[in-house]
């Protein structure tokens, strides 16, 4: 999910880098909700956290299965291109919180919650949403989570065992949300179905040239994925807009779907040699420090227009 390229002994993969660009997208929409109020919409793009999840899956598989790596190599390497950037920027909304607390809804100036959140350990901020400081790292938590269990699976003295042990707790993980909530924070935050996806993602890495074989002989064209890529990015956006979104965003798996859909499509394409939208993968490369930052310039850009008259063409230029 947060590597800046996809590179593995066949190169980079442009079109992960794509979808990547997508997900990134799609997020920021998610919390353009006064503009998008004017319009008449929900906020929509929720479906941008679980491809990122899948893509996650399916890279760390990826990057590790056709060379040994340590679990501390893996871990350093994770916390390397993980850490700065978010400890950074949890520091400035912390200052900014003691500064200025009147621009934040949840966020107080606790030191409790920003070592919590520094620490990647979930919390309710002030009785509120599962947020750390930086609101939007609520799913770096999830990935340091995912981090530790595959570096515990690269442990195991076969690459497989490993593999099937960490996919074995992200299912129990996951399967546990239907008898949730549990009365506990932590655990309800981790018992979600949301943490499926990460193998989804490594299943896929495992079994995506098979699939390409045999779409091969089945001769389904890449005009065809091309179209099923773009469903399933249209229904990833147009799920959570459905009269049960909440719901179906609640359950995670119906976005799941599409997200496996989309990834799986834009693997074999790749596999093909057809690169989609390829002046869009700096974009890609670009999508963690788009991820983190964007809530600054998304929630200047909506204080403002709020003090504006409302009007639809404002909102479209917006």
């Amino acid at each position: 999910m947060w590597q800046s390229t996809v590179r593995a002994g066949d190169g980079k993969l442009d079109n992960i880098q794509v979808l990547r660009a997508i997900a990134a997208i799609m997020v920021v929409f998610v919390h353009l909700d006064m503009v998008e109020a004017t319009l008449g919409l929900v906020p929509f793009g929720y479906g941008g956290v679980d491809l990122f999840f899948e893509i996650s899956g399916f890279i760390m598989v990826y990057t590790t299965m056709s060379r040994s790596v340590s679990p501390t190599k893996f871990l350093a390497n994770r916390i390397t291109r993980i850490v700065p950037v978010y400890y950074l920027l949890t520091l400035v909304v912390f200052a900014l919180a003691i500064a200025a607390p009147n621009l934040f809804r949840h966020t107080s100036a606790s030191l409790m919650d920003l070592v919590r959140s520094l620490l990647f350990v979930p919390f309710r901020k002030n009785g509120g949403p599962m947020q750390p400081t930086l609101f939007v790292g609520w799913t770096l938590n999830y990935e340091m989570l995912f981090y530790v269990l595959f570096a515990v699976g690269l442990m195991f003295k076969r690459y497989r065992d490993g593999l099937l042990f960490t996919g074995a707790v992200l299912v129990v993980l996951g399967a546990l949300s239907i008898f949730a909530p549990f009365g506990n924070d932590l655990a309800d935050f981790y018992t979600s179905p949301r943490m499926l996806e990460f193998g989804i993602g490594m299943a896929i890495a495992l079994v995506h040239r098979q699939i390409a074989d045999i779409l091969t002989r089945a001769r389904i064209s890449d005009l065809v994925l091309k179209a099923v890529l773009a469903a399933a990015i249209a229904m990833l956006v147009l799920i959570p807009l459905t009269p049960n979104g909440t719901k179906l965003l609640a359950m995670a798996l119906p976005m799941a779907l599409p997200a496996t859909i989309a990834l799986i499509a834009a693997l074999v394409l790749q596999d093909r040699g057809v690169r989609i939208a390829p002046r869009t993968t700096l974009v890609g490369d670009a999508s963690y420090s788009l991820y983190l930052t964007h809530p600054f310039a998304v929630q200047a850009l909506q204080k403002f227009y709020v003090r504006l008259p409302p009007s639809p063409i404002l909102a479209l230029l917006f």
